[in-house]
């Protein structure tokens, strides 16, 4: 015990210098274990003690409960549901050409009263003017001559038969006869003929022979329900068989035709199971409402303007 004691009592500087050693070693050693953590767990901390302000994305919006309901936001899970493509593309309103009439005049005649005006709504069989024709009259008046001669003649040939009977005439007069009966037959028909062209009805044509009253008047009638809108016509005008005097249109069912890019013809498919595609019509007469239709027809080819 002596021996060691003493020995640590000859040299205290060696052995103070080792403790200082030592204690060196174990705070190095110390400071690289904390500098290491730090560099794991975080930054260090800065010269005051205290944590650094957090960093802001500034691409990231955050909206309060009152924002997101005043914008109309709704959160709702993830879920697989059908995507929509929506194209717009400009177009125009055009009456169903299927539900559209051109009224003309079958005879050349004098505009004696228009009954209709634009824009009005119209029933079928609706009059919408009255015309005067000369012409009709006329084609009347040779209907009843030839209905005339036609039964002068036909009692003629039935009174030729009883007198080839008696043997007072031969049968060449009887020929005779026959044939001016079936030429004035062919006469009567096209004169009806004639009336029909140009408008009249068989009941018109009853009502012809029956009371032998010659109608010169032509009423314009609408064909179906719908609305006037054009009319090309006013009173006093003589009017000829190739104008336009209305146009009426069922407007319950329109058509709608889109200008539609070459690029965007893919997303467009045309009617080929009886429902058609569906489309939204907006019009800028009607803000705010938006019109259900269907696509019933697509173009075989291109505008080469616009293509």
């Amino acid at each position: 015990m002596r021996t060691d004691l003493s020995q640590a009592t000859s040299r205290p500087r060696p052995i103070r210098e080792t403790a200082e050693r030592t204690c060196a070693a174990v705070v190095l050693t110390g400071t690289l274990a904390l500098f290491a953590l730090s560099g794991c767990d975080g930054p260090p901390p800065n010269a005051t003690g205290a944590n650094p302000p957090p960093t802001v994305d500034k691409s990231l919006v955050r909206l309060t409960a009152e924002e997101i309901k005043s914008a109309g936001i709704i959160v709702q899970p993830v879920t697989r549901s059908e995507f929509r493509t929506i194209r717009d593309f400009p177009g125009t309103v055009e009456p169903n050409e299927h539900a559209l009439a051109e009224i003309t005049t079958l005879v050349r005649g004098r505009v004696i009263d228009v009954y209709a005006d634009l824009g009005r709504e119209v029933k079928g069989g609706t009059l919408l003017a009255l015309l005067y024709s000369s012409e009709l009259g006329m084609a009347q008046s040779a209907y009843l001559k030839a209905t005339a001669k036609l039964n002068v003649a036909e009692r003629a040939f039935r009174r030729a038969e009883l007198l080839l009977k008696e043997k007072v005439i031969g049968v060449a007069e009887l020929q005779r006869r026959e044939g001016e009966m079936l030429s004035l037959r062919a006469e009567l028909r096209e004169a009806r003929d004639r009336l029909l062209i140009l408008g009249l009805t068989d009941e018109d044509l009853r009502n012809l022979d029956r009371n032998h009253t010659i109608r010169s008047h032509v009423p314009v009638v609408a064909p179906f329900d719908g609305r006037i809108i054009a009319r090309n016509l006013t009173k006093g005008e003589v009017v000829e068989t190739t104008e336009k005097l209305f146009v009426v249109a069922d407007l319950s069912d329109v058509w709608v035709t889109a200008v539609i890019p070459e690029k965007d013809i893919p997303y467009i498919r045309p009617d080929q199971t009886g429902t058609g595609q569906s489309v939204e019509v907006h019009v800028a007469a009607y803000p705010g409402q938006t019109f259900q239709g269907r696509i019933t027809y697509v173009g075989d080819v291109l505008d080469p303007a616009t293509r």
